[in-house]
């Protein structure tokens, strides 16, 4: 597999490196002129293709921006803060209830239905978002969460006083404004595909099509999407592939022993929580832990909070006090009425709103956390509505509430929970985000040395494969080892791996999952950043070999023979596996131990009811000679992701405009596994 890209696409612009430089305002916001960019395109010595398209997309956007904010400026209602909060939570909430319904509907049909099931296949349900898009429940609570800023930030008046006739009108216009925050959140999103994945708007019939300039990348990015969301789930799969074999259910124990059981309404109590034994979430908890532990967050999992050191708490103490908040949201769901918001008492039920003291208290009690620790804990849940002061306006659209679910008011003991960040979480992004809020990352100087999170993932690989050297069914003389820098000139090598002749010289990579276009484009510069050190590594290494055999702890007597110096970049998830940079291979930890670990690989599973499980086992290299020959082409070949990637199809979807002009978004999408027909 020789995937490769080149990032000149993006970057031969003059317009890019000027947005770059914040010299030019996105078409989202509020100060942007097209007058800057026609300026700034004149002002071009020698402008490119990719100057014309930035510019085209720039002035589109702008365009449907400005129409759909003159459509809704004069039906927006104006709230104070607090009510702005209670009313965005509710209207996400009442949203993300929906969709948690028709997924257990649909869920529960697929489960009872199908009789076969594959190891990977996780595409089948579907939900209906505006514009008739058919995508995932997980993709819709997406938009949900990122939609509630945009809202959120144009209700708000932090001038202004409390008003019935405010409250009324927003109650009259709330499916305007849930659709409205959509869009926009959509239109966003698509301005920054044009700036940081490169995309282009064609002429298209009486409209356009957007769509990705580099298409072998776009399916790259969804196929590592795949694969890495396979690998988290794979421990899930094989659970549920074997009840359907032994065709019975199986319930799990949740983690908590304690938890929230219902609200005391006892005369005299103030609806105090009340702890008892945990009865249910079991599953739920089960698959969170799972998808963490499959990852390379689970070296985190017990390390002490950096920016929290003097209360001791743990990113698993998270996790527990996140499911004793879940089980908060569940007593309060029960609550909810039936019929929508029809009045502001509705809105105070769909907000979830609920005593922040309480809650800290039932959290501290539940785990036996001391107070401070809970109080800690609620305040990294938190997200802080003064965010919504216009000169704070991007810390609130890049915070969001992933990972802190909770949203208050200034100055006030009531909380809000929005479900949609709760409820369905992305489990990595949710950990990493703590991870950055608390002080465990790379660019922290807080707690954490510079490269300390790297140097614990660094020491949890060669671990990992020392293990593997262990046990390993066909690979004799493999040795692990490292490489400080000793002395003018030298390198230090996170990682050397020695079987035989050959020894990869690996650059070890511990980078945050990308997310967003803007993420996808530091990562992809992250990865040739790598490729650079482990190339220049490898070279070293070549004129160093004494210095190399040494580290590995090679005999003397084994040293005179030529060696062979690969060098590999190792990842820590599939986000970029497979690509080969400069004649160097980018490989991820998982199948780098996979197939060192033995040539035989489980490629996918197959389970039916009464029927024994079977599973495709494929065979990557021969022997030792073979892999030695071939390690560079077999640590960029997972199977799976060829698989994902022949499971990739185009399909045109429209998105909404402010015009009525045809927009039609070419995207990347999994048809399933092949050969198998979807249920009906």
């Amino acid at each position: 597999m020789k995937n490769n890209f080149s990032l000149q696409k993006i970057e031969n612009s003059e317009l890019f490196e000027d947005f770059k430089r914040k010299n030019l305002k996105g078409p989202n916001a509020l100060a942007y002129d097209p007058r800057d960019w026609i300026d700034a395109m004149a002002a071009t010595s020698n402008p490119t293709a990719r100057d014309f398209t930035l510019l085209h997309a720039a002035l589109y956007f702008g365009s449907e921006f400005k129409k759909l904010r003159s459509y809704i400026e004069g039906n927006l209602p104006k709230l104070t803060i607090a009510d702005a909060v209670d009313f965005v939570v509710a209207a996400a909430n009442i949203q993300a209830n929906t969709v948690i319904g028709i997924s257990r509907k649909k869920s529960k049909k697929i489960n009872r239905d199908l009789n076969i099931r594959y190891i990977g296949d996780t595409g089948e349900i579907k939900v209906n978002n505006i514009g008739n898009q058919y995508i995932s429940p997980d993709d819709m609570m997406s938009k949900i969460v990122d939609s509630i800023a945009t809202i959120l930030y144009r209700v708000s008046d932090v001038d202004r006083s409390p008003s019935p006739n405010s409250r009324k009108n927003a109650l009259c216009r709330a499916r305007v404004l849930v659709g409205y925050g959509s869009i926009e959140h959509g239109l966003k999103e698509l301005w920054d595909r044009a700036v940081w994945d490169g995309c282009t708007l064609k002429k298209y019939g009486n409209g356009f099509v957007f769509a990705a300039n580099d298409e072998a990348l776009a399916k790259l990015w969804l196929a590592w999407q795949r694969r890495f969301e396979t690998v988290i789930l794979q421990e899930e799969h094989l659970r549920f592939g074997q009840a359907i074999v032994q065709d019975e259910r199986r319930l799990r124990q949740p983690i908590l022993t304690h938890n929230v059981v219902c609200i005391d309404d006892r005369s005299g109590r103030k609806q105090e929580y009340r702890i008892g034994k945990a009865r249910r979430g079991g599953s739920e908890q089960a698959s969170t832990l799972g998808a963490i532990k499959a990852t390379y967050l689970s070296s985190f999992l017990d390390e002490v909070l950096p920016a929290y050191q003097h209360v001791g708490l743990t990113y698993l103490n998270l996790w527990q006090a996140w499911w004793v908040l879940q089980e908060i949201a569940n007593v309060h769901q029960a609550r909810m009425p039936s019929r929508g918001m029809l009045t502001w008492k509705h809105v105070d039920s769909y907000a979830l709103r609920f005593s922040v003291s309480r809650a800290t208290k039932a959290i501290a009690s539940a785990l036996g956390l001391p107070p401070s620790s809970a109080e800690a804990v609620m305040e990294i849940f938190t997200t802080d509505p003064n965010l919504m002061d216009s000169k704070n306006a991007n810390d609130l659209f890049q915070q969001n509430t992933w990972g802190r679910p909770i949203v208050r008011s200034p100055n006030e003991d009531r909380g809000r929970i929005v479900l949609a960040s709760l409820r369905s979480p992305n489990p990595v992004m949710t950990m990493e985000r703590w991870m950055m809020r608390t002080g465990m990352t790379d660019d922290s100087g807080k707690g954490y040395k510079k490269t300390e999170r790297g140097r614990v993932f660094e020491r949890v690989v060669r671990e990992r494969l020392e293990a593997v050297r262990v046990t390993s069914e066909c690979l004799r003389g493999f040795r692990v080892a490292q490489l400080s820098a000793r002395g003018d000139g030298a390198e230090q090598i996170d990682l050397l791996l020695q079987f035989g002749s050959t020894i990869a010289v690996c650059e070890v990579k511990c980078f945050n999952v990308p997310f967003s276009p803007l993420d996808r484009y530091n990562h992809l510069r992250k990865i040739k950043g790598a490729v650079s050190q482990a190339n220049r590594k490898a070279e070293w290494a070549r004129g160093n070999p004494t210095s190399i055999l040494s580290a590995l702890s090679v005999p003397k007597g084994e040293r005179d023979r030529p060696w062979r110096f690969v060098p590999l970049v190792v990842l820590n998830t599939a986000y970029g596996a497979g690509l080969t940079l400069d004649g160097c291979a980018v490989t991820d930890v998982d199948w780098l131990s996979t197939f060192l670990g033995s040539p035989k690989i489980s490629v996918s599973g197959l389970f039916e009811r009464g029927r024994r499980a079977s599973m495709e086992i494929r065979t990557v290299y021969r022997d030792q000679a073979d892999l030695e020959r071939r390690f560079a082409e077999v640590a960029v070949s997972p199977p799976s992701l060829a698989s994902e990637l022949d499971r990739i199809e185009w399909e045109l979807i429209p998105f909404p405009t402010s015009s009525g002009e045809a927009l039609l978004l070419r995207v990347p999408v999994s048809t399933g596994i092949p050969g198998m027909s979807p249920p009906q």
